[in-house]
């Protein structure tokens, strides 16, 4: 309901303050200091993650969630790489896919079924004014649906690129 009335406490509002903070920073805007060690060009990324914090207990999971888990884990789900203009078109993409809707929502909950719940590791890219999107999910076990709590993180991430 947070979300709906796009409450400064929803999941979406904070998700957007965090993310623009993130691209924002001076750590994502400016080269990293790794030019002794890469032999390509050096990039920042923005490691964003989000998952609920409170999951039924084992045996209340279904069984598609609890194999699901350990798949995942090993090889987790993938979406292609995403290209956007802004933060809030961004986080836009980030709910759709996060609700099931769009083309990449649909297929997420098709992928991720039953009562199983996604966590998601999303890794974003700037280059020339546009942000890209590379995104891992785990699907696994079921959240506790009678809280509303999720571990909402960005860190910057220093690699050397091929581009």
């Amino acid at each position: 309901m947070k979300n709906i009335a796009e409450h400064p406490d929803s999941i979406r509002a904070v998700a957007s303050r965090l993310l623009s903070k993130a691209v924002q920073s001076r750590e994502f805007k400016e080269l990293p200091k790794c030019d002794h060690i890469c032999s390509s060009r050096p990039q920042s990324d923005v490691v964003y993650r989000v998952q609920p914090t409170v999951f039924l207990p084992e045996r209340k999971q279904q069984a598609l969630c609890l194999s699901s888990e350990k798949r995942t884990k090993l090889k987790p789900l993938r979406f292609d790489k995403k290209e956007f203009n802004t933060v809030e078109e961004l986080n836009t993409w980030i709910m759709d896919l996060s609700q099931g809707r769009g083309a990449d929502g649909k297929l997420l909950y098709k992928l991720c079924g039953g009562n199983c719940s996604p966590r998601y590791q999303f890794y974003i890219a700037k280059r020339m004014d546009k942000l890209f999107v590379e995104t891992e999910i785990l699907c696994g076990l079921a959240r506790d649906r009678k809280s509303d709590q999720y571990a909402v993180s960005t860190s910057i991430r220093w690699q050397c690129s091929d581009n």
